[in-house]
């Protein structure tokens, strides 16, 4: 069918009442039942006006399928960036906790090395025989090249 066929297709349907928007202003017939003569009466609601445009208004059509599946990639996307994002800021907490934990270790090993090192330093050489006596001046020697 081509597009000129559509056109005048829809310019019959858009009349059509199914294809009408609904309007909120027009009158309301409603019927009541007189409770003493048991008949019904016909009342017509005067006070809302009544549409009198016989301009047909077009309703808003609905959003396509090509649309709506790239609507929703998009938001996939941007669901998936974010996401992204909330990892990357993670990793990199985690990342910066490590190194203030390697900082904090480092610092306390340093600590027990310089406790091992004067342990050794006011050692008491007067007990030691010969032999301790060398193994203590070389490990004097090594503590004294770390520290300078």
């Amino acid at each position: 069918m081509n597009s000129i066929g559509l056109v005048t297709h829809w310019g019959e349907l858009r009349r059509h009442p199914k294809w009408r928007t609904p309007s909120t202003n027009s009158g309301s017939t409603k019927r009541t039942k007189l409770s003493g003569t048991r008949a019904y009466s016909s009342s017509t609601n005067n006070d809302t006006p009544t549409d009198t445009n016989d301009g047909v208004e077009s309703p808003v059509r609905p959003q396509g399928t090509k649309a709506a599946k790239r609507k929703g990639k998009r938001k996939e996307k941007i669901k998936a960036v974010e996401e992204y994002e909330e990892i990357k800021v993670v990793a990199c907490r985690k990342l910066s906790l490590m190194d203030e934990f390697n900082k904090n270790q480092q610092k306390d090993l340093e600590l027990k090395q310089q406790e091992l090192d004067m342990k050794f330093i006011m050692a008491d050489t007067n007990v030691m025989n010969e032999t301790q006596r060398k193994i203590h001046a070389s490990l004097l020697e090594q503590i004294a090249k770390r520290r300078s």
